[in-house]
Order: structure tokens, then C-alpha cells, then sequence
């Protein structure tokens, strides 16, 4: 008679668990051969802060050649080390790097290390979570530029039809309208049975 082997128990997958993996898959693939995968686990890394992480990413950016994906390992370094360090001289520069990301990501990192930040380091947080908030601001401003454009386009197209419609027979023939409508319930449909 076999004896019964060794019980196994079902681990039960949180959010915590998930962060750890998440961790531990982006440090293997810190060396990955595809520099999009490797900006990709930087970018999990800056995120996570991880101490444990420090001396691997460091390695990894020595070793960097891509341009682009060196810089997001230091930014993952400056995160680590806002996260990790104590010396005043590191913080701020971590701060400086964090800050010249100018993303809501970076953002995140500097506001949750200003709630902790006490004196001359909250100011140099606040500096540098101004100087973000500036840049997302005039990306906002120009995104909305770029919008009222492009609404702005369809709208001058729709009553340059209509103006020429006028010119021409003396009425204003709604065709344009019910062709509009044809093609957003076409669309509609279309959207709802794919």
C-alpha cells in the first residue's frame, strides 16, 4: 500500500501576490533581447519601488546600450532610491531624474514621497511635482487644441455643405443630416454586433 504523498494546498492569488510576480518577472527581463521588453520592466520597476531590485537594475543600466531604455532603468533607480535612501544629496537627485520623466507616473512617485517628506526634501517634492504638474498642463492645453481642431474641421465641412446646397437651389436641404444620422446608426450597429 502507497503511502499518501505530501497535502497541496491551493494558494489564493491577491493583489500582493500579483505585485510580487509582476516584480520578479520584470528583474529577469531586465536583460531581455527585445529593448521594448526591457523598457517594459523598467517601467514595472519605477513603479514598484522595490529595494530588493536596486543593485539589478543599476547592473542592468551599466550594461544598457539603448538610449532610450538606460534612461527609463535610471529613472527606476531615482524611484528606488526616493523609496530606499536617507542621504539628502541622493533624494534630490533621484527627484530631479523622476521629475525630468514628467509623467503621471513620476508624479505618483512624488506625491507619495511628498506625504512622508519633512523640510527641505518636501521642497524639493514640491518642486519637482510643480514642474510636472506644468508640463502635464500645457500637454493638456494642446491635446484640447488638437480636439477644437479637429471638431472645429467637421463642423466647418458639415456647414460648408450646407452653404453650398443654399447657393445653389435657394433651400436648405437637410440630405447632409440624414447622411450624418445613416452613418452613426450604421456605425452603431455595426459597433454593437462585432
Amino acid at each position: 500500500v502507497a503511502e499518501p504523498g505530501p497535502r497541496l494546498e491551493r494558494i489564493r492569488i491577491k493583489n500582493s501576490i500579483r505585485s510580487m510576480i509582476d516584480e520578479t518577472i520584470s528583474g529577469l527581463t531586465l536583460h531581455a533581447a527585445d529593448p521594448a521588453v526591457r523598457m517594459s520592466a523598467a517601467d514595472t520597476i519605477f513603479a514598484a519601488a522595490d529595494p530588493s531590485m536596486l543593485a539589478a537594475v543599476q547592473a542592468a543600466a551599466e550594461e544598457e546600450e539603448d538610449a532610450g531604455v538606460k534612461e527609463r532603468m535610471e529613472q527606476a533607480v531615482a524611484a528606488i532610491q526616493l523609496a530606499s535612501s536617507d542621504d539628502p544629496q541622493i533624494i534630490r537627485a533621484s527627484i530631479d531624474v523622476i521629475a525630468q520623466r514628467g509623467d503621471q507616473a513620476a508624479l505618483g512617485v512624488l506625491l507619495g514621497y511628498r506625504n512622508q517628506a519633512t523640510g527641505e526634501m518636501a521642497d524639493a517634492a514640491d518642486e519637482g511635482i510643480e514642474a510636472i504638474e506644468t508640463k502635464l498642463a500645457m500637454w493638456q492645453a494642446g491635446q484640447n487644441i488638437w480636439y477644437g481642431i479637429s471638431l472645429g474641421s467637421v463642423l466647418f465641412l458639415a456647414a460648408i455643405g450646407l452653404a453650398i446646397t443654399f447657393g445653389v437651389m435657394g433651400v436648405i436641404n437637410m440630405a447632409h443630416g440624414e447622411m450624418v444620422m445613416l452613418g452613426a446608426y450604421t456605425t452603431f450597429v455595426v459597433q454593437e454586433t462585432i
